[in-house]
């Protein structure tokens, strides 16, 4: 039995947990292999604004849209469709600021050192043209890098941003800060997340 079926076997509501983190810190691995243990839904804002056109406008000097958070949030809260507050869901994206903090009930932070970084956005980088999609504050990346938009990234690495902005918009009980430098990190993170998600059933709230 996997966590999202011994949620619904005790008629209890599962969790959502946020995964941020720069670019290049490993969020989308890790929510795959964390929505493959536990059952819960992985859901990449990236693609989802893309597949569904939520978005603002096309940056053109960094080859790249940006996000419109009004609705991305309307997306998430419909409750005939996604219906984010019914929990179960391991949301990916590399901003945090603007998503309701009655959403989670665990938030992840991915952090790389520079120089792995820097060498993860490299092996995307191409002298191509890159498309993706922009929050208001940070870049999102592609497959395809500028050496612009890897300067940037490993830059706000530097400086915490993403760390910091999940620090001010969450309370700091749930924000957890996970070192995502190898594949050994990563199962490590997802041993203890999994943990977390097994404790947390016991006071999770019932299915109303």
């Amino acid at each position: 039995m996997n966590a999202l079926s011994a949620y619904q076997s005790h008629g209890r509501r599962p969790p959502n947990i946020l995964v941020c983190g720069t670019p290049g810190t490993g969020k989308t691995s890790f929510c795959e292999e964390l929505a493959t243990r536990t059952g819960f839904i992985h859901l990449d804002i990236s693609k989802l604004a893309i597949e569904r056109e939520l978005l603002e406008e096309y940056d053109e000097a960094r080859q790249t849209s940006v996000l419109d958070e009004d609705k991305v949030i309307d997306e998430l809260d419909d409750e005939n469709d996604i219906n984010v507050m019914q929990g179960g869901y391991i949301v990916d994206y590399h901003s945090c600021d603007f998503f309701p903090e009655r959403y989670f009930q665990l938030v992840l932070v991915l952090r790389t050192d520079n120089a792995v970084l820097w060498e993860r956005l490299s092996a995307r980088y191409t002298y191509g043209s890159c498309w993706g999609v922009l929050a208001p504050t940070m870049a999102v990346p592609c497959r395809e890098y500028h050496l612009e938009k890897i300067q940037e990234n490993v830059q706000a690495e530097i400086m915490q941003v993403v760390l910091e902005e999940a620090r001010t918009s969450y309370n700091a009980q749930i924000v957890q800060e996970l070192t995502s430098n190898s594949i050994e990190e990563m199962e490590g993170n997802l041993e203890r997340t999994l943990g977390w998600v097994e404790a947390y059933l016991e006071n999770a709230p019932p299915i109303e």
